[in-house]
């Protein structure tokens, strides 16, 4: 699978961002190909450009530091996770309703979570998180959550 790989320059208001890109080109090699409302062939993929354009859009709502370590924290680190965040999520997705790799929950929803809680920690760096007192729930990648659902035979085999 080729990619468009680049670095891009984006502006958020008067935050200059260097972004390194690396979104997958749109081909049948897509585990989300066949049932993909964005068919660009061999273009880049319109689904995560779409997710990345979101998440930029969000942070340039929501940070509140705005200096050059921050602009190299959103581009090097933060949009790179959210990146490696819908790759995982599309590849969650195009398992359909097959949870279980083997005996235990497929590995994707493990690096999902992960990248979640490292996405919150990237995302707290750089002030657009508030704090707040609730217990880390499911959202926030607490793998006990599955653990309870597989042990009350909750999770589809």
């Amino acid at each position: 699978m080729s990619n468009a790989i680049t670095f891009s320059k984006k502006a958020m208001n008067n935050l200059k961002m260097t972004m390194f890109e690396a979104i997958p080109t749109c081909n049948e090699g897509c585990p989300l190909y066949s049932e993909c409302n964005y068919i660009n062939e061999n273009e880049t993929c319109i689904l995560q450009k779409r997710y990345i354009s979101t998440i930029i859009d969000t942070l340039d709502k929501t940070v509140r530091k705005r200096d050059d370590v921050a602009a190299l924290k959103m581009g090097f680190m933060i949009l790179p996770v959210f990146q490696q965040l819908i790759s995982f999520k599309m590849t969650a997705y195009s398992l359909g309703n097959n949870v279980m790799f083997g005996n235990k929950i497929h590995p994707v929803y493990k690096e999902i979570r992960e990248t979640i809680k490292l996405a919150n920690y990237l995302l707290d760096s750089v002030t657009v998180l508030c704090s707040d007192d609730r217990e880390m729930g499911f959202l926030d990648g607490d793998s006990s959550y599955y653990d309870a659902l597989l042990k009350n035979g909750e999770v589809p085999a």
